[in-house]
Order: C-alpha cells, then structure tokens, then sequence
C-alpha cells in the first residue's frame, strides 16, 4: 500500500513543471546534515523551497524547535520520528505546481495548490556512532512547501508536508487522476 502510494505522487511530479536543481556541495551529488554541520549554507534562511526543504532535514536530526517553527512545522508531527546523528540525502527534482495541474479532485487538498514546490529527494540515516551511510538503503522523500510573504525582506518559504516511505504519518494520497498509465495498468 505505501509503496503504492509513492508511485502515486510520484507519477503526480511528472505533471508539474521540473526547475533546475543547484549543483550539490559535494562531488557525488550527496549532501548531508549532521548534528554540527552540513553541505548546505542555507539553512534556516528559507528563502527558496531546497532552503525550506534542508531546514526540515536539519530540524528532524537537529530536532531543533526553533528550525521547525521558522518553516511552520509542530514539533508534535516530528515526535514520532526518530531522529539520526547524520542524514544524507540527495535532491532528485523540484517542481513548481501550476494552476493547470490542480485537477477537480485534487481542489480540495491543502498541500497541492498553484504556486506550492514539491521537493522530491533520495535520503537514508546513518546509526548512531556511524560517521558513513554507505550501508544503509536509500528511500523516497517528497516535501511540499508553499511561499509566505514576509512582512519586510524576501519572501519566505513554509513546509505544508512531507511524505516518505518511512514515515508514521502520512498525508492523503493524491486521487486516480494522477496516475501515470503504466504496464498492466
């Protein structure tokens, strides 16, 4: 059923419109975020969707509250999460929704509006005491945010959701209309 509905909002990001993706910090395209440092300088600052998506990584190992409220998230929705010492991840795609993708059944959800980002990624923990990731799975990662004017300076961008195939809460799934036919469909 998840792996389900992963393909279902996968097949969804093949309706939005792809933006280019800034060149990782490192060689290999993978990035981190332990709980001192990480690739990425942005974070905290919340000014582009990545910059929101990387402050939600960094506030689940950081579980730092400050992090999650400057991008609207409740620490109650990462109380289930079990946070690692060191998470690296690699950006697969961003996508901008536009008014043409919000299909009659898709009118209704709050984290799939014109104007929102789905920030699709590939990310895994490290255990405890680890300093590499190597022997850990990759999984599936999609982050919905949306812009919030701010009252002076550049707007900011919110989280509205996240969605993973290991995650314990699990927004609704996006409806029939956004699958892509695939073989044996």
């Amino acid at each position: 059923m998840l792996l389900g509905r992963i393909a279902i909002v996968a097949a969804a990001a093949f309706a939005v419109v792809p933006f280019i993706v800034p060149a990782a910090a490192e060689s290999d395209g993978v990035r981190f975020i332990d709980l001192k440092s990480a690739t990425s300088a942005c974070i905290g600052k919340n000014e582009t969707p990545i910059c929101a998506a990387e402050t939600l990584l960094a506030c689940m190992v950081r579980a730092a509250a400050t992090a999650c409220a400057s991008i609207g998230v409740a620490e109650e929705r990462l109380a289930a999460f079990v946070a690692p010492t060191r998470l690296e991840y690699t950006v697969e795609r961003i996508s901008v929704i536009r008014p043409e993708d919000v299909t009659e059944d898709l009118r209704d959800l709050d984290w799939f509006r014109p104007g929102y980002t789905m920030i699709e990624l590939q990310r895994r923990a490290c255990p405890a005491g680890s300093a590499s990731c190597a022997d850990e799975n990759w999984a599936y990662f999609q982050i919905f945010a949306r812009p919030r004017a701010a009252e002076s300076g550049p707007s900011r961008w919110e989280i509205v959701t996240w969605r993973g195939d290991t995650e314990p809460d699990q927004p609704p799934e996006i409806p029939e209309s956004f699958r892509r036919d695939q073989p044996g469909n």
